[in-house]
């Protein structure tokens, strides 16, 4: 017996995507899920199928990650779709808040077969991890807060293994942006640390529709009145 129901709010939230799914695809889906919360420890391929009380043989189980035809550009749209209006009801008269950052999530160094991988540099342990570099956009109303999208960092040598275009982490944080596509009823704000603060970056931001709050490096340049200053020593300066 599945621990899903029909009833769920996971059910619920799926049917609310509206996906043009199949109905292999719908099942393979919810006995993956069913894994998911059925499995203990890693959350490997091989134990979610395991504990997904499937009864076909794992090769369908991974044929419908691999190659099942969906469209993963419109089931992202619903999703975000649906998490921004969800946003709204949460607060009517609230703004929204997007929220970026990058974390990292940390594999042994065994592991060798998986793309993307590489050391980087964690701010927690302070020192190099082999890891997967995650961009992620969060959207925020009224105490409400939602996962909205990530992107996966690649050096300039993985992306060229996998014959993707290089980007830096400011513009994958503007490509997340980006594709809130829908039209934002409310004033609407990035919050990010200094790291992503830049010209370009709230430029760019601003011409989204949105407005930035976000630290500031001492050692950034700026032009208050049109004159160029140094923000750690114009800070020292008394008011005016």
């Amino acid at each position: 017996m599945n621990i899903l129901t029909l009833n769920s709010d996971f059910f619920k939230y799926f049917f609310k995507l509206d996906c043009k799914w199949s109905l292999p695809q719908r099942k393979h889906l919810f006995n993956f899920v069913d894994g998911i919360i059925n499995s203990g420890g890693k959350k490997t391929l091989s134990n979610i199928w395991r504990n997904s009380l499937n009864t076909r043989d794992r090769s369908s189980f991974n044929k419908f990650l691999l190659y099942s035809p969906w469209d993963e550009k419109n089931l992202n749209y619903a999703r975000k779709k649906t998490a921004l209006n969800e946003m709204s009801m949460a607060g009517s008269k609230n703004p929204f808040f997007f929220s970026i950052d990058d974390t990292l999530s940390s594999k042994k160094t065994s592991s060798k077969n998986i793309e993307g991988l590489k050391f980087n540099y964690s701010h927690v342990s302070n020192k190099n991890e082999w890891s997967h570099c995650i961009v992620s956009l969060h959207g925020h109303s009224n105490g409400l807060s939602l996962p909205l999208d990530f992107k996966t960092y690649l050096s300039e040598e993985s992306g060229a293994e996998q014959k993707r275009s290089f980007k830096t982490k400011i513009d994958l944080a503007l490509d997340t942006l980006e594709g809130i596509d829908i039209q934002l009823e409310r004033k609407s704000y990035v919050l990010t640390d200094s790291w992503y603060t830049s010209a370009g970056f709230i430029n760019k931001t601003q011409q989204l529709g949105f407005q930035v709050i976000s630290g500031i490096k001492s050692n950034r340049i700026f032009y208050p009145d049109g004159i160029r200053a140094k923000l750690s020593e114009y800070s020292l300066l008394p008011l005016r």
